[in-house]
């Protein structure tokens, strides 16, 4: 299970190590510099307008997002960055990753999907296309917006907005970024997959229930493998034929 004192942790000790870090929390009313929403621009760069890729197909883009029942310890609004900002990076090409904490009692599965879908970047961030390989994405950045001198915090901000469309008002938000660090990019790798295993076994558990035919039993198998089916389905035509009887 994803532990959210553990990932604090984790980043306080890059921020102990030295390590580029910065930190911004917003408003709803904050500007966003990017404009944001249904295809605000058409999604096509020519290979001369690429200014930067935030991963590549041999590094690319971790994306991660943790949705947590309890939101006491979520930074509502903070988004986080660890490592160089855009205007720093000289290099065509930089691996990028970052971490979305989703908090609330009420967030359903239908609106995690569609938060998965909305930070697919196609035609809904202005200058910022998603680039897909087989399983294997990362964004490029045009060069007029890397003229309006960017930082990865407003890519955040557009990120942020993107989900507040898709979520109530209740729900806290905190993004977690980081460029060109191994280290926090295996970590939010390793956070992803733990993500899914608890996924998994959700959904395990869901189709276990479904299973059931007595949802009242307290065993944790479901009922064909069970030892006491024999049983239980003598009780249970034993309940049919009284009922019957009871109606005359």
């Amino acid at each position: 299970m994803v532990n959210l004192q553990e990932i604090r942790s984790f980043i306080e000790n890059q921020k102990l190590k030295g390590q580029d870090y910065s930190v911004r929390n917003i408003s709803i009313d904050d500007p966003v510099i990017l404009k944001v929403g249904n295809r605000v621009w058409d999604g096509i760069i020519l290979e001369e307008d690429i200014g930067i890729e935030l991963g590549s197909n041999d590094n690319p883009i971790i994306k991660t997002l943790i949705s947590l029942k309890d939101s006491t310890d979520i930074h509502n609004s903070r988004i986080t960055l660890i490592g160089k900002d855009l205007k720093d990076i000289s290099i065509p090409s930089c691996k990028f990753g970052f971490l979305i904490l989703i908090g609330g009692k009420n967030i359903s599965n239908t609106a995690i999907n569609k938060i998965r879908r909305s930070i697919y970047l196609s035609t809904n961030v202005e200058g910022i296309f998603e680039k897909q390989s087989g399983r294997n994405s990362w964004y490029q950045l045009t060069r007029k917006l890397l003229d309006k001198k960017l930082s990865f915090i407003d890519i955040g901000s557009a990120l942020m907005k993107l989900i507040r469309n898709e979520v109530p008002e209740n729900i806290k938000i905190e993004i977690l970024m980081t460029v060109e660090n191994d280290l926090v990019l295996t970590y939010f790798r390793e956070l992803y997959d733990l993500s899914k295993i608890d996924s998994i076994k959700q959904f395990q558990e869901k189709i276990k229930n479904i299973q059931k035919l007595r949802p009242d039993c307290d065993y944790d198998w479901e009922c064909t493998v069970c030892d006491n089916k024999e049983i239980c389905d003598q009780v249970r035509d034993m309940i049919t034929r009284r009922n019957k009887m009871m109606k005359g």
